[in-house]
């Protein structure tokens, strides 16, 4: 049954045709419900008049549809409409990996990749009873994140016993008359032998399909080919895949996983996928000299003692090494510490946003975030290998920290906390953040300690998931500010931080290093003036002012016991954190990034709509969310200065810079009043977040503008943060995001953030103006205070609406590809919003409110590198740019890294290395 745009099966709205294939007909539809994309495939009149077959496909697809993996494209359900069936199915967006095999081979790293994604996509399926039995590149959608999806499960059987899977069901590749009861099914290239020879089928067939797939991506060619399906056939039952085509820096334990799927007797064959995908896991963590227990050659000896293997210039210490062991009746020697510098291959670059490495606990693996090919992600390398491979399940991640028995990595994606297998694997979701989470420790109990928002004290959060429970709590009265980075010591029993203090505007240098115990809350000082403390065999390293200095310290009585001194190393220093980049294991093994001082500049941009710029006259400094006053004369903007921030005016005309909020604080997103008099802006720290107020011109006190204490909602909740959005014309609302997690059971909390709005004229609580389960964030309300855009992810991706003001009434969706921070032109015609993260671009559609709501589709004005509050960016809070009222004019921001190091470092035995 053929669909046209526009119709509808049942509650989905045919939107294009996506394509044709045995299988039926495929279209892109919008689900009117969820307001999300979907596909439809109507199956084939051939197909529903078998009802055997029927009955038997409706029960693997609500099988399929009980399977939730990253990796297997989501059946959502089955509509039944004249007399015709149609299967709806999850969106996957990108290209196919018989696409992209088109172009040639991909990297080895890459395949491997796609060839994990699959095999446990095909592990998840098997271990539900069913075999996909038509496995191939086309079948396999490869994301613009680098994630895979395997599609057309629901066309495989459920393997059950006694009966054959041979029979005959309908080919999902092939057409009339292939699809007669008697053809062999699956596409013949990807065929196992027992079912090109129509033998009952088992899990093993989709392992031989698998292996194809594999090699294919490694050579870019098909694994057995032929002239014909005949020739194709014959080649699969008598000869074997060419070795030689593989590409040489394939490792041999993937040469050898093929060799095994690719056995015609499937009693020799491998047996599991998993199996399958364990090999390519320890494949992407072994480097390329590697053996399956470690280094080759290496000799069975503690690791600190057999570190030489690092690289070429290190072979005479490795022959020291080697001839010392051979003297076992002497005494061993402890040597000295091994410097040796672990260069990034061309293309890649160092991430060094926050913490960015992480090391092992025995100092054998360094894990860095790093950018290859536009995509941020992290990377393990062995310390005694030769190379890093990619972590997958890591895309967009930041920050990691790895768990004590070395097994996992931590890390933050947006504001997500996860984790995921240090060999690589699907990331696990531990608990959602607030914004600005800082540094994390993994402790032995599976508790993950960390800050847990802005200005705050320590948090706990169990690894298997829940919500944060505070550690500590910040003293103002004392001058705190935060406590920051912590790393818990060995024993479990007591929390390594930084105090922070804020009292001025350095704050940077007055911090202290203190130390919790965790049984009954009470910390004290343990060095003052200093801040980002890493313990590790007996010695403290941290940072005071630009450097780095060691300290000796004794872990019993939990005191420096000797002077700090000045490391030799070029460690990297984020000045603007008070942070280094570097992480210290538990045997005194010492990775860091070797580069200058790190320090970004945020310069202050004016576009014209085709996007070119100039700079404004202004000092470089952390600006964030700039908004012009309503004539355009003076610019209102969050400044950050170390880990606090101010709310700044710039004066256009005179060329002067004023700060609005000057006492201790986190100030963020400033809003002008209508009437340019007033700055309204997010308060954040110690106590409930709110909403507050000052005159424009410095005069008069902060004013409070909203308060949670006594909130019947907020009983059941957690404030993190409030932003203001938007201000009425007539002065008499502001919209803003309240982020907020709710507590949804014992295991876990939900971050979610709603729409709110108050009247700052009136003595009257603020209450939701929209709330659902999803996240509303970027409100923006129209000139004439009728309709509201704003950012919400109920489609799985951010994506921008317009709904009526103050309502009721439905929400028409805006962007198409995860637009986020909407903007009104001063008429009300027009919307901006941008698409993107690094990159941004500007996007413009039209829009009409009479005789009903009219959106234009999207047009790009211009992308440049500029700074977004997109996706992977901060979560979509916030807006970092803003437009004149005349339209013609943008200003947004880009943050440069004053030089960013290119390499990373390892000291083996770091106490031992001279002071």
């Amino acid at each position: 049954m053929a669909l046209s745009p526009g119709s509808r099966v049942g509650a989905y709205e045919v939107v294009a045709p996506l394509g044709r294939g045995g299988m039926g007909e495929v279209y892109r539809a919008k689900d009117l419900k969820l307001h999300r994309e979907v596909a439809i495939k109507a199956l084939p009149d051939l197909f529903l008049q078998d009802r055997d077959r029927l009955a038997r496909f409706e029960r693997e697809a609500r099988m399929l549809a009980s399977l939730n993996h990253p990796n297997i494209a989501a059946i959502y359900g089955l509509e039944d409409q004249d007399g015709a069936k149609f299967l709806i199915l999850e969106l996957v967006e990108g290209q196919t990996l018989a696409e992209r095999l088109a172009a040639g081979p991909l990297p080895v790293d890459e395949a491997l990749s796609v060839a994990c994604q699959v095999a446990s996509a095909l592990e998840a399926a098997h271990g539900a009873g069913i075999i996909h039995r038509d496995l191939k590149p086309s079948n396999i959608q490869l994301r613009s994140d680098g994630s895979v999806k395997v599609l057309d499960l629901g066309l495989a059987r459920s393997v059950e016993a006694g009966r054959t899977a041979v029979d005959f069901s309908f080919s999902p590749t092939m057409t009339t008359p292939a699809t007669l009861a008697g053809v062999i099914l699956g596409t013949a290239a990807y065929m196992s032998p027992e079912q090109a020879r129509g033998k009952p089928l088992d899990k093993r067939t989709d392992i031989f399909s698998f292996a194809c797939v594999l090699y294919e991506c490694l050579t870019g060619r098909q694994a057995f080919f032929g002239e014909t399906v005949s020739d194709t056939i014959s080649a699969i039952l008598r000869s074997e895949p060419d070795a030689s085509a593989l590409p040489p820096e394939t490792p041999g334990r993937i040469r050898d996983l093929l060799r095994r799927c690719f056995q015609k007797d499937p009693k020799r064959r491998l047996h599991d996928i998993a199996d399958a995908r364990i090999e390519i896991e320890e494949a992407q963590a072994a480097g390329p000299g590697e053996s399956p227990f470690g280094v080759a050659g290496a000799a069975p000896a503690p690791w600190r003692r057999l570190f030489w293997g690092i690289g070429g210039a290190l072979a005479g210490a490795a022959l020291v090494a080697s001839v010392s062991l051979l003297r076992r009746p002497e005494p061993r020697v402890e040597p000295p510490g091994v410097h040796a510098v672990l260069p990034l291959p061309p293309g890649e670059r160092l991430w060094t946003e926050r913490q960015s490495l992480a090391l092992s606990p025995d100092g054998r693996t360094v894990v860095f975030t790093a950018v290859r090919d536009g995509a941020q992600r992290l990377f393990r390398r062995p310390v005694g290998g030769t190379r890093a491979e990619p972590i997958q399940g890591s895309e967009g991640a930041s920050r990691p920290f790895i768990s004590p028995d070395g097994q996992w990595v931590g890390f933050i994606f947006r504001n997500e906390l996860r984790k995921v297998p240090l060999a690589g694997g699907t990331a696990v979701l531990v608990c959602h953040l607030p914004p600005s989470t800082a540094a994390e420790s993994w402790g032995a109990d599976g508790r993950i300690v960390a800050t847990f928002g802005n200005n705050t004290g320590l948090y706990a959060v169990s690894d298997t998931g829940g919500l944060p429970q505070p550690l500590t709590k910040l003293d103002a009265s004392r001058g705190e500010h935060a406590h920051l980075y912590p790393q818990i010591l060995p024993g479990g029993r007591t929390i390594l931080f930084t105090l922070r203090l804020g009292k001025d505007h350095t704050d940077v240098e007055k911090s202290n290093i203190a130390v919790l115990d965790v049984a009954d809350g009470k910390w004290r000082t343990v060095l003052e003036g200093a801040s980002f403390a890493r313990y590790g065999d007996g010695r403290l390293v941290f940072v005071r002012g630009p450097s780095v200095f060691s300290a000796p310290f004794d872990l019993a009585r939990l005191a420096v016991t000797g002077p700090a001194v000045a490391l030799a190393e070029n460690i990297a220093v984020d000045l603007d954190e008070g942070a280094a980049q570097l992480a210290l294991s538990n045997d005194g093994t010492l990775a860091y990034v070797d580069g200058p001082a790190i320090r970004a500049a945020t310069t202050v941009l004016r576009l014209d709509r085709a996007g070119k710029e100039s700079v404004l006259p202004l000092p470089a400094a952390g600006y964030s969310s700039p908004r012009l006053s309503p004539d355009g004369k003076r610019l209102a903007m969050a400044q950050r200065i170390g880990s606090r921030r101010l709310i700044v005016v710039y004066d256009r005309e005179r060329g002067i810079l004023s700060v609005l909020t000057p006492e201790p604080g986190e100030f963020m997103t400033p809003f002008w009043s209508p009437d340019g008099k007033r700055i309204a802006f997010s308060r954040l720290g110690a106590s409930v977040p709110q909403l507050s107020l000052r005159n424009a011109d410095g005069t008069g006190e902060i004013e409070p503008l909203t308060s949670t204490t006594g909130n019947a909602e907020f009983a059941r909740t957690t404030a993190n943060a409030e932003f203001v959005n938007s201000w009425s014309p007539d002065g008499k609302t502001i919209l803003y995001s309240i982020m907020y997690t709710r507590n949804q059971g014992p295991t876990r909390p939900l971050l979610s953030s709603d729409i709110w709005l108050l009247r700052p004229e009136r003595d009257a609580p603020a209450r939701p103006w929209f709330e659902s389960p999803f996240r509303e964030v970027g409100a923006a309300l129209s000139p004439d205070a009728k309709w509201v855009a704003y950012v919400s992810d109920e489609s799985g991706s951010p994506e921008v609406y317009v709904r009526p003001f103050p309502g009721p009434g439905a929400a028409v969706r805006v962007s198409t590809e995860s637009g986020s921070e909407p903007a009104w032109s001063r008429d009300g015609r027009e919307l901006l919003f941008r698409v993107g993260g690094r990159h941004p671009k500007f996007m413009s559609v039209e829009v009409r409110t009479s005789p009903a709501l009219q959106v234009s589709a999207p047009r790009l004005l211009f992308s440049s590198q500029l700074n977004s509050g997109g996706p992977g960016v901060r979560g979509n809070e916030f807006r970092e740019y803003d437009v004149s009222r005349d339209g013609n004019e943008i200003i947004a921001l880009r943050t440069v890294v004053t030089e960013e190091p290119s390499q990373l470092a390892i000291v083996t035995n770091f106490p031992a290395t001279p002071k």
